[in-house]
This record gives structure tokens, C-alpha cells and sequence, in this order.
């Protein structure tokens, strides 16, 4: 009887190296928050949908949220701004794709 397996699936890569070699961010800038530090301005949440946008190009079929420093009991916009931009850039690349929180 043949095996069945599961469809394979591409997460994103490292959120942290994308944003700072090829988005310009400095994320010593956030020592505590890490990436989640973006989500506190426009410009931020701009740049870490761009890096969504750049990992779904590149085959991505998973992409993780920014939220890995946010939860709910501590920073409830925090994590849904994360949560949004995930969703917004998979729904303009691949609708229906999956969206993980981290």
C-alpha cells in the first residue's frame, strides 16, 4: 500500500534577516520587541508587510505573523496588527493560503 503524504508547505524564512538585509530595518532599535516593534507605526507595519510580500513571491505558502513578542494579555493591538498584515499580504498573493501566528 503506498504511503500517503501530506502536501508539502514553505514557511517563510527569518523575518529578522529579511527586514534588516533587504527592508533597511534596525532592529537593535527594539531590543525587547524584536520584529513586533514595527507593528507601533505605519512605517513599520509597511516594511514587515513587505517582507510578508517578498516571502510569498519567493514561494512562500505559509507566512508567519510578527506577534513572537506580543500577546494577547499584554499588547492586544500588537498582535492583531500582526495577525492583519499576515492575512492581508497572503490574501493578495495567495487567497485561501494559510497564515500562522507565531
Amino acid at each position: 500500500m503506498k504511503k500517503l503524504r501530506p502536501a508539502l508547505k514553505i514557511l517563510d524564512g527569518g523575518l529578522s534577516t529579511q527586514l534588516e538585509n533587504h527592508h533597511g530595518v534596525d532592529l537593535t532599535k527594539y531590543p525587547k520587541l524584536w520584529t513586533a516593534g514595527l507593528l507601533a507605526d505605519a512605517a513599520g507595519r509597511a516594511k514587515l508587510r513587505a517582507a510578508h510580500d517578498a516571502y510569498y513571491a519567493a514561494g512562500a505558502s505559509v507566512i508567519l505573523s510578527s506577534s513572537y513578542q506580543t500577546s494577547p494579555g499584554t499588547d492586544t493591538a500588537a498582535l492583531a496588527a500582526s495577525i492583519e498584515l499576515a492575512l492581508d499580504a497572503r490574501d493578495a498573493a495567495a487567497p485561501g493560503a494559510e497564515a500562522w501566528v507565531s
